[in-house]
């Protein structure tokens, strides 16, 4: 029988050896098994209990926590095969096979070894499955672009050529952290007949790890779910708070019995990200290793989370002069520090927009709008803030069982207790304005006398329905046809300038 450490020992030999070949930063979190051992215990414990009676049952369900995120559930068989991950399940089925030859064994004394054996690829996969590599922040090609990531990254920048490489040369290092549902291109044709609601989200990414930036490594990775991408992660259609998932349920339900209701994704503006556990906790990581840089002194940090406790500087709440604050606020380079942040979104927020202020970044603490673009969906990035567009991703939701509260989720969101059941079903070919998309929408807010101003926070905070009928479908093809002739860019500053209704 191959034995875990021989496991540990191969596959991190080809980890190093893709890495090298790839000219990618040699990332090897396994090679020296001893320093590997000594750092992630809980990993190795949960790698080595795959050959554990239970385990392989567990781990088909969706009840076995993933080695490498042991705060998650790795995806169960039954998800796997609906995202694809034909392996995977196999794998997991065989582990599964393997728990019954462990009983076999426990009554007849034969079965444990097969037990083993059987549970070894499972294992194997796990290891295999994290390859590390490095991305650039895509750069931008036209003043357009350079505008736009002007706006993204929210600096008050009057030109916007001023700005200069940190936010631009940026190298996250990466690994996956779970496959992810192969992307599926629609016609609008497709949707005929369907009803539409819209999930507004932020821009962060999906399915992937953070481990460093810049060729430094954080002390704990990051995990990125989206955003975006979450449903062609996880196989399902949305996570939110319970409150906001129930009320995209009551929108769904308002369409007919039986008809096929779909959920669009629809960008949020840059600074929405800041509620995700993407940013805090990349922030978290990035001051530590400021600290390690000596580009942060002691007595910053202290003044920094004095005022997390204190209120100073902090925004203030609704309808109140009394600031936010966080008196059992741990310290920012507390190991408790992200426990607390996971907990509490509007102190991810509030510590956000803290170091956000010109006087921190004068410090030395991180960049804020640079973290926001390294955990933003790359193809994101440089889509017009201003300009709300929907169907980047679209799901369809279960109706008949859409929610899975919070303990039931095999594959929780960090930041949002609840999701809506779905699966994914696509992306439009050319994503849609939110006059296209919800053109029923933007009608009633033109004759309440609402400007185009304010469509795209309205959209976020509000509860948005359509019938895709031959006039919507119409409609939207007549879109991508404008698009094909002037381009996004063109029809967005149109837009913008209120030349398209």
């Amino acid at each position: 029988m191959v034995s875990l450490l021989d496991m540990i020992g191969d596959i991190s030999r080809q980890r190093s050896q893709a890495a090298a070949g790839a000219g990618g930063l040699l990332v090897d979190t396994s090679g020296n098994l001893y320093e590997f051992s000594r750092d992630n215990p809980e990993s190795v414990g949960l790698l080595a209990g795959q050959f554990v009676p239970g385990a392989g049952t567990a781990d088909f369900k969706g009840k076995y926590r993933d080695p490498f995120n042991p705060s998650k559930f790795l995806p169960s068989a039954g998800q796997n095969i609906a995202q694809g991950n034909y392996l995977a399940a196999l794998f997991q089925s065989l582990g599964l096979l393997g728990d019954v030859l462990y009983g076999a064994g426990a009554a007849t004394g034969v079965g444990a070894i097969p037990g083993a054996v059987l549970s070894a690829p499972r294992a194997a996969q796990l290891l295999s499955d994290s390859k590390p590599f490095t991305r650039e922040l895509p750069r931008p090609q036209t003043e357009k672009e350079l505008e736009t990531l002007a706006r993204y990254s929210a600096r008050n920048i009057k030109d916007p050529t001023e700005i200069t490489d940190p936010i631009l040369a940026s190298r996250p290092i990466f690994e996956s952290s779970n496959p992810m549902i192969d992307r599926v291109v629609l016609d609008p044709t497709s949707l005929l007949g369907s009803g539409g609601i819209n999930l507004p989200g932020d821009r962060t990414e999906a399915g992937l790890r953070l481990l460093g930036v810049n060729d430094e490594m954080f002390d704990i990775p990051v995990n990125e779910r989206g955003g975006m991408g979450f449903m062609q992660e996880t196989g399902e259609a949305w996570a939110s708070a319970e409150n906001v998932i129930n009320s995209m349920i009551k929108n769904a339900s308002e369409f007919p019995e039986g008809q096929r209701v779909l959920g669009l994704f629809g960008a949020m503006g840059p600074r929405s990200s800041n509620f995700s556990d993407m940013v805090a906790n990349t922030l978290v990581e990035r001051t530590k290793l400021a600290v390690k840089g000596g580009d942060l002194d002691a007595k910053d940090i202290e003044a920094f989370d004095d005022a997390i406790r204190s209120g100073v500087g902090l925004d203030k709440k609704p309808k109140t002069d009394e600031p936010y604050k966080y008196p059992e606020w741990p310290g920012i380079l507390d190991p408790k520090a992200r426990e607390a942040l996971e907990a509490d979104g509007q102190l991810r927020i509030q510590l956000t927009k803290l170091m956000e202020k010109q006087s921190n970044r004068n410090k030395g603490f991180p960049d804020v709008a640079e973290t926001r673009a390294i955990t933003t969906e790359p193809e994101l990035l440089y889509i017009d803030p201003d300009l709300p567009l929907y169907g980047m991703n679209i799901a369809e939701i279960d109706r008949a069982n859409p929610l899975i509260a919070p303990d039931m989720a095999a594959m929780p969101h960090p930041a949002y207790a609840a999701q809506l059941r779905g699966n994914y079903l696509g992306s439009l070919r050319t994503p849609l304005p939110i006059n296209v998309a919800f053109p029923d929408y933007v009608r009633g807010r033109r004759e309440l006398g609402k400007s185009m101003a304010g469509d795209r926070r309205s959209s976020e905070i509000s509860s948005i329905s359509q019938s895709f009928d031959e006039n919507w479908v119409e409609n939207a093809l007549n879109f991508e046809d404008l698009v094909k002739r002037i381009g996004m860019e063109e029809y967005a500053a149109k837009y913008m300038r209120g030349e398209i209704e």
